[in-house]
Formats: structure tokens, sequence, C-alpha cells
């Protein structure tokens, strides 16, 4: 991250003394720019918080009404005030946001060659109730913006595999059955969660229900319960082993979740 470097190395102030110049200025402000987009960059646009909408509607017209937030949008952060807006009923209109750049009258300064300019600009969004077909393309519809936190958990919680029905189904062996309606999710933190109807009928042979696919395998042995009016136990090893402490005919009930390698 771009920073003025004040101090020297054993954290004192430099001695002598510079002139300050608006690019040291820039400097400091793209460096906090660039820490922000790459922090929120990979997550792309979003409502970062607020921007909660609710609406009265009559024969006339529809109103919106928005709360105050922040949205992070083509890679700069804007202030949405709370605002409201108003469409006709005929044309059936959504809420839109256009995010545009305003020079407050606070920002005002005078030159030394005499001339005035504006220094401060700000980034906010401005709410309007438009058809789609009717929005310019700097229009974009509220309900397209995800928000922050709700992308965050889809990025995480994104199965990266998943066995259910005749996937899961065809990992019995020796007689076992596997009932379609179990599974076992994969996820992109490396947690798999799984549950399974197993059943064993009376040409079961072997306490060894099923094989676990290498990308499922715990990162230890594991000893899971399994309820079918007493209870029993299922083991997952390392080595692709799953083991019931029973070959009784019968349907268990076994859940779980676990870390792979």
């Amino acid at each position: 991250m771009n920073k003025l470097e004040l101090l020297d190395s054993q954290g004192n102030e430099k001695t002598g003394g510079f002139s300050f110049k608006w690019d040291d200025l820039n400097f400091m402000q793209e460096g906090l720019i660039d820490a922000i987009k790459g922090i929120l960059s990979p997550v792309g646009n979003c409502i970062l918080s607020g921007c909660e909408v609710t609406y009265t509607s009559t024969s006339v017209d529809i109103t919106y009404d928005l709360t105050e937030g922040y949205v992070f949008y083509d890679n700069e952060i804007y202030h949405v005030p709370a605002q409201s807006a108003t469409g006709p009923n005929s044309i059936q209109p959504k809420p839109h946001l256009e995010f545009i750049v305003t020079y407050p009258n606070s920002g005002v300064r005078n030159t030394l060659t005499g001339s005035s300019v504006s220094i401060h600009s700000e980034g906010k969004g401005v709410l309007v109730a438009i058809n789609d077909t009717q929005a310019p393309p700097q229009y974009i519809q509220i309900e397209d913006l995800e928000r922050y936190e709700e992308k965050n958990a889809s990025y995480l919680k994104t199965p990266v595999s998943v066995l259910t029905g005749s996937s899961i189904s065809s990992l019995a062996i020796n007689g076992w059955t596997i009932a379609p309606e179990s599974y076992m999710v994969l996820d992109k933190l490396g947690r798999v969660t799984m549950m399974m109807i197993l059943q064993a009928d009376a040409n079961t042979i072997s306490e060894y229900p099923y094989s676990t696919p290498y990308e499922f395998l715990p990162m230890v042995e594991l000893k899971l319960p399994a309820i079918s009016g007493t209870v029993e136990y299922i083991y997952i090893a390392d080595d692709f082993t799953v083991e019931m402490s029973t070959s009784s005919v019968g349907t268990y009930y076994v859940s779980g979740s676990w870390l792979v390698p």
C-alpha cells in the first residue's frame, strides 16, 4: 500500500524538512483506493451496507423509500443517502440507482492564480423509479446488486463436489444399500457434510457398507454414531474403509461433518 515515509528506519522523524506537494496527498489517496479495490474487487459489485427498499403503492403510482447505505460499484465506493423516488404505476417501475460524482461547495478553493476550483468530490447513488426497458445503461436495478455478506457466504459455501441420488447409492458394497436421498457435500473450505441412510438386508455378509471416494476422505479416522433403535457406530478411516459396528439387518441413519486434507 502506498504511504509517505515520514519516519526513518529507527522510527524517528526524518530531519531537514521537505516541501509538501499535491502529489504527496494524491500518492496517499491512491494507496487507500488501491487497498479498497484489492479487498472488494474479487467480490464484485455489491451492497456493502444499508440500501433497504420499501414501497407504497396506489392506483396511480409507486413510491420507493431507500435507507442510507454504501455500494461498491465498478471499483468505487458510493454513498447512497436515504431518499425516495416515485414512478407511475402504468409502467410498473422498479427501483434503480445511478452512480454520480458531485462537487459540494465546501470544497471550493481559490488558487494562487486567482481562479476557484472544486477539490472535494463525492460519489453517491441517486434513486429513480423506472421501468427496466426505459432505463438508460447507467442505471442499475437495486435487486441486481447482491449484498456483500451474501456474496461472501455464497463463495465459501458453494459446493466443490456433491454426491446424492445414484452417485451416492453406487458406493454401497457387500449387500448394503444406500438410500438415494443420502448425501455427501464438500465445500470450498474443505469441509464435508454427510447424511447417510444405510440399509442392511439378510444378504449382508460384512460390516463394511461402502467405500469413501478419495476427495471425501477425512484427515483422521472418525467414529460417528448411527441411530436405529439402538446406538451403533460407523468408522470412517483415511484408507477408504468404512466399517459398521454391526452387520445386523436394519436401517441406520448416520450424519456428521469433517475436514479433508
